[in-house]
Order: C-alpha cells, then sequence, then structure tokens
C-alpha cells in the first residue's frame, strides 16, 4: 500500500488550507517562509527551517528564567544543555587565571542575547510560540531573513 498522496497543482492551496504546515512531534516552531511550505508539498520533497520554541518565566527578586518548551527535530536536549552551560558560564582555560578576552566577550554577548529575548517576551512577542508561525502561514507577517538558534 503506497502512503503518498498525489496532490494536483491547483490543489495546493486547498492543502495548505486544511494543513499549514508540517506538525513535527518534539514540537518546534517552524521558520521557513510559506512559499518553502509550498515548494515542499508541491513537489514532496524540501527540507524546512524549525526553531525552539522557548518562554520567560519571572522568578522572584526580578530574576527571571527563558524555559524551552520544545525543540526541533533531530536536536539533542543533552547537547543544548551542555552549550548553553559552556557559552554562559565560560571555564578558565587551563594554566590562567582569569577568562580570556575572547571568552568575555562571548559571555557579554550571550548574556546580550538573553536580555533582548526578556524584553521581546516582556513586549509580549514570545506569550505564544506558535502565534507567529500563523500569522505567516496567513500571509500576515513576511518571513525572517535571519535567524539565531541556539
Amino acid at each position: 500500500m503506497n502512503d503518498t498522496v498525489r496532490v494536483e497543482p491547483d490543489g495546493i492551496d486547498a492543502l495548505m488550507a486544511l494543513i499549514p504546515g508540517p506538525d513535527y512531534p518534539g514540537g518546534g516552531q517552524i521558520i521557513s517562509s510559506v512559499a518553502d511550505i509550498r515548494l515542499a508539498y508541491a513537489s514532496g520533497r524540501g527540507s524546512l527551517k524549525v526553531r525552539a520554541c522557548w518562554k520567560i518565566e519571572e522568578l522572584a527578586r526580578g530574576q527571571w528564567q527563558l524555559i524551552v518548551t520544545h525543540l526541533p527535530p533531530g536536536t539533542s536536549t543533552q547537547k543544548v544543555l551542555e552549550e548553553i552551560e559552556d557559552l554562559t558560564n565560560p571555564k578558565v582555560k587551563l594554566g590562567k587565571k582569569a577568562l580570556s578576552v575572547e571568552q568575555v566577550q562571548l559571555k557579554t554577548t550571550v548574556l546580550g542575547v538573553l536580555d533582548a529575548v526578556r524584553k521581546r517576551a516582556d513586549q509580549g512577542m514570545g506569550s505564544d510560540p506558535h502565534d507567529e508561525t500563523r500569522r505567516r502561514i496567513r500571509g500576515e507577517v513576511d518571513p525572517p531573513t535571519r535567524s539565531v538558534i541556539g
């Protein structure tokens, strides 16, 4: 039995109205353009860009934490945690007494990005990670030209 469904070119609109994008089991937010999704549906082949979904959780005394709720398919949770640990808490190199200039710059950059994420969430842009994807699929938002996944 063949599980492939053939759709005529004029039926792509009907298909996209029913299924605006793939549903990954581990979640993730599709950041590919509607045109990319349409091309993948039409040809039956292709790849889509997916990023993690997140939210900001307020803690006591003005502190906060970033909660990652969904990871893209094929992304290892352990690897992501290790990378975050390495970026936010750089280790002093063997034989050194302080962080190198590069390590200090990287830590400053990462903390700046996290502050920007928090500011964006405070403005209400990060409360529903799927809202932007839904608006993009409906054509209300232009696709991003660049994204940072980390």
